[in-house]
């Protein structure tokens, strides 16, 4: 099997783990060490060849509008569809329901600069509303956050979802933007 076949194989599989935290965690792909093994690279430069060879697939792949990503939460490689398949097929998960997407926002900057879970009253703070239990119930059952008593984190499924370095690029671009905006209008 050449190394292209393999890769396929190796970043699409899907398995589901049964886990304390969660039902239906859902693992796509493989960890840089399991991509290692299976395709027999060895010595200290093993990583590099590695890359170097996701790199050429990614080119490779990239006429069918997919595109190897990493999954920050559970640091697996595996196989995503281009942003502008996903555009075009329509495949936002908050189409017309923007408060989920905003509820959701408000917890991964929250969790990511406490560096830990975040409790539910902390998000109802920020996001001033009555209540946001619903969209918590609703996040939970998409597989993108674990509610565990009042502390809230994310789910590792949540990485297929979000390119999470594309996502701080947005959110620092956003708050470069206010701030030059800031300083422009003083």
């Amino acid at each position: 099997m050449n190394e292209f076949c393999l890769l396929t194989h190796l970043l699409s599989d899907t398995q589901i783990i049964n886990s304390d935290i969660s039902d239906n965690i859902i693992s796509i792909g493989c960890t840089e060490d399991q991509l290692i093994k299976s395709l027999g690279l060895s010595g200290k430069y093993a990583k590099i060849q590695l890359i170097q060879l996701l790199n050429s697939y990614a080119q490779a792949i990239r006429v069918f509008g997919l595109r190897v990503q990493k999954n920050q939460l559970n640091q697996r490689w595996f196989l995503a569809k281009s942003p502008e398949i996903l555009e075009s097929i329509g495949s936002n998960p908050f189409q017309n329901k923007p408060r989920l997407g905003a509820t959701l926002m408000v917890i991964i900057t929250s969790i990511m600069i406490s560096k830990s879970p975040v409790d539910k009253a902390r998000i109802l703070e920020i996001r001033k509303k009555q209540s946001i239990e619903e969209d918590l119930k609703a996040l939970a059952k998409m597989n993108f956050i674990i509610i565990s008593k009042s502390k809230i984190s994310l789910h590792p499924n949540l990485g297929y979802y979000l390119d999470f370095s594309n996502f701080f690029s947005a959110v620092e671009h956003l708050s470069l933007k206010s701030d030059n905006q800031k300083s422009s209008s003083s």
